[in-house]
Order: structure tokens, then sequence, then C-alpha cells
């Protein structure tokens, strides 16, 4: 089966995710972690937040994660009633997200929360400085991978 980059980028991010919060769950199992997804399932973008999507569930198949997906259409105060619906009501303990105008809005709040960030598809490195301690970034901006091409060139 072939991934696109999408699906290969949720792939790893579940994988990720999986190693890291098995270490700090403080007791419970796994399958019992409850994980946001606030992702782009309408919108501008839906095609990479529902590959993202569908990466996340094929990779979960086997491993039995409690994923609660949120639409916010691609737009940062949708996502924010997201990240407020999701930690609220759904008490998840860690969200996943995508794109930088939409994380650059979630990360006062994740900081405030206390909610750890998996991000991708974020490029804008004002957004991964912001989110510093509170998030962790699966996608590389053209500041932190153009030195290491132009070693390259």
């Amino acid at each position: 089966m072939k991934l696109n980059q999408s699906k290969l980028i949720s792939v790893l991010t579940l994988i990720t995710l999986c190693f890291w919060y098995s270490s700090i769950a403080h007791g419970q199992t796994i399958t019992e972690s409850k994980i946001g997804v606030n992702l782009p399932l309408s919108g501008p973008g839906m095609v990479l937040g529902n590959d993202i999507r569908d990466g996340l569930l094929l990779c979960n198949k086997d491993i039995g994660l409690r994923l609660i997906f949120e639409d916010n259409q691609t737009n940062p105060a949708k996502a924010v009633a997201a990240f407020q619906k999701l930690r609220d009501f759904d008490g998840v303990q860690l969200q996943i997200s995508s794109f930088s105008p939409i994380v650059n809005a979630l990360i006062p709040y994740a900081r405030q929360s206390q909610i750890p960030l998996f991000v991708t598809i974020v490029s804008a490195s004002s957004v991964v400085k912001n989110g510093a301690g509170i998030l962790v970034n699966l996608f590389t901006s053209g500041e932190e991978a153009g030195p290491i091409a132009a070693r390259f060139a």
C-alpha cells in the first residue's frame, strides 16, 4: 500500500504520540487515554485534514486509542472553540492539530491548560517559537530546513 505524504505524517505522528504518551500516562493504560484531534475536516484545508484523519484512523486500528475528532473548518476561532470543547467536555489529555494559523491560535489555550499539542503542517517558525514547552512539531519549517539543504546544494 502506498502512503501519501499526509498519511505518512499521520502515521509518524501517532507512533511518536504513542511512545511519548505511554511514558507519562500516570497509571492509565494507553487505550484509556483520550486524544483530541482538532483538524480542518471541511473548509479550505479539508483535503489535508481528512488525509491526516484517515492516517490516524488507519494507524489506530490496531492500537485502540480513543481519538475524538472536531472539525475546525480551517478557522482559528472555530479551532479555539473545538480545543475548549475537547478540553472541558471530552477531558482529553493532549491534542493533535495542524496548519500554522490554527496552531498559533491554540498555543495560549494549550499553555494555560498544560495540554500538549502534537502538530503537523506547521511551517511558520514563529509558531514553533511561541509554542516552546507545549508544542511537539512534526514538520520542519523552511527556515530550519534551508541551511541543511544548502549544505548539499
